[in-house]
């Protein structure tokens, strides 16, 4: 008895032993699973945490997303509104651009209108010569003097038939006289402002225009403001006498009474060299030979090669619904080559005005 009393006590022991064990690793495997639970709650909580700063971060990025819609809308109906100003804006620059071209063209013409600012006698009166003798004797003598050809080539042609070049080197200015005639000043510039509107046209269409300025001697004369884009040049043209020059002065050049037997045609013949034109004068008793100096209106020059007698104008094969304005006879050019000064053909009396 005493030995089986003996092995239940060992077997009791035993078995407290594998009690307290179990409670043991009971007891271990709970804490840990607190400690699981722990750290899955506070791993819990920081989702939360993570997702409220997220909801509020989306919050944010929402309104900072509708406040830029907002500016951004803004923006572009202030942009739309500037547009909108801009353009009203080069409307209304254009509108005053033509208001402004406008009124300088009308100021342009009407100052073209007017007589020339140098003008001193009483244009309402209708006409009027001014002896200028003083102040443009020497200027024109001066000119007569220089437009001639310093080779001579022209000694024997223009010697023949004038006092030649050697001869107009020294000749001497007795008298000048400005022509002041209000009407035929306004028919000149019209038809001045008409051959710039047709020659504007053309040059819309590519048509350039001949300039002559480069081709011709022109006189260093105050006040001249020639416009060269519709070749206007000053030129010589010799008259036989006196009577006749104050009629031409008077009443203008007429190419109705024009001889067709001209090389170049029935028109009115003019130079810028004086020796050429001193083969037109006569000379009286006195001496005197008697120049006109015009105003001559080339426009479209027809830059003839040969020559054309008995023409009445010259045809354009560049705009061929209208003819050429002028002849313009280029020294070695024209006559096929045997042309001895430049020689300026016009067929409308309205293209001159003889101004001294």
């Amino acid at each position: 008895k005493e030995q089986e009393i003996a092995q239940q006590l060992e077997a009791r022991q035993a078995l407290e032993r594998e009690k307290n064990e179990l409670q043991v690793r009971m007891d271990g495997q709970l804490a840990r699973g607190e400690a699981q639970s722990a750290e899955l709650q506070q791993r819990l909580e920081q989702k939360r945490h993570e997702g409220r700063q997220r909801d509020e971060a989306l919050h944010c990025l929402q309104q900072v997303q509708a406040r830029s819609d907002e500016e951004k809308r803004r923006a572009q109906d202030k942009v739309r509104k500037l547009l909108a100003e801009s353009s009203t804006a080069q409307l209304k620059l254009k509108e005053a651009e033509a208001r402004h071209a406008r009124e300088r063209s009308g100021l342009a013409q009407l100052m073209k209108m007017r007589p020339p600012h140098y003008w001193t006698h009483d244009t309402g009166k209708g006409q009027s010569l001014v002896n200028n003798t003083r102040f443009m004797g020497k200027l024109v003598q001066e000119w007569i003097r220089h437009a001639v050809d310093r080779n001579h080539a022209c000694s024997r042609s223009c010697s023949s038939v004038g006092p030649g070049p050697s001869k107009l080197q020294h000749a001497k200015v007795t008298k000048v006289q400005r022509i002041e005639i209000l009407t035929s000043w306004d028919i000149y510039q019209a038809r001045k402002r008409a051959l710039a509107h047709q020659i504007a046209e053309f040059e819309k269409q590519g048509i350039r225009l001949p300039l002559l300025k480069t081709k011709t001697h022109q006189p260093n004369l105050p006040d001249m403001e020639l416009d060269a884009n519709v070749n206007e040049l000053f030129l010589f043209h010799g008259t036989s006498t006196l009577e006749v020059g104050m009629t031409i002065a008077e009443q203008g050049m007429d190419h109705r009474v024009a001889a067709d037997t001209g090389l170049y045609g029935a028109g009115s013949y003019f130079a810028d060299w004086s020796c050429k034109s001193a083969q037109y004068t006569d000379r009286p008793p006195s001496g005197t030979h008697v120049f006109l100096l015009c105003r001559v209106l080339m426009g479209f020059p027809c830059m003839i090669r040969g020559n054309a007698k008995k023409l009445m104008r010259p045809d354009n094969i560049q705009t061929t619904d209208r003819p050429c304005d002028s002849i313009f006879a280029e020294r070695r050019v024209a006559n096929n080559g045997n042309q001895e000064h430049n020689e300026y053909v016009v067929f409308d009396s309205s293209q001159v005005y003889p101004e001294y």
